[in-house]
């Protein structure tokens, strides 16, 4: 399993655009809450995605979601899954930055740890 962590500089209705642009839209959820504010939640059989907005001050625009998700499969298919949100949010010229490496059975981290910041 691999797991990724980090934050996306955006408004939230604009990060849910981009998980439905290459997600399913109806396994997608948003709420709001008083200790986060917003979160966003996403899960499937091989993903679960939690971007969540602990900033109080939602005057700021462009605030920073955090962002922290599961990804059950191999190296290649995490690389591909973590360069389509990349590609996605690049093409909106969002502002973000994700750390990742694969985990054991225990969460103790296997190999190398890659990061991912744009611009």
């Amino acid at each position: 399993m691999f797991v990724f962590s980090g934050y996306i500089k955006s408004d939230g209705d604009v990060i849910i655009k981009v998980l439905k642009s290459f997600l399913k839209s109806s396994k997608i959820r948003d709420r709001y809450a008083v200790d986060i504010q917003r979160e966003i939640k996403y899960e499937d059989d091989k993903i679960e995605i939690y971007i969540f907005d602990e900033l109080i001050e939602l005057n700021e625009p462009d605030h920073a979601y955090l962002f922290q998700a599961e990804f059950k499969g191999n190296l290649e298919e995490a690389e591909t899954f973590i360069e389509t949100i990349v590609s996605k949010l690049r093409e909106k010229e969002i502002e973000h930055m994700f750390e990742w490496s694969e985990v054991d059975d225990n969460d103790k981290e296997v190999g190398e740890e890659f990061e991912i910041r744009y611009p």
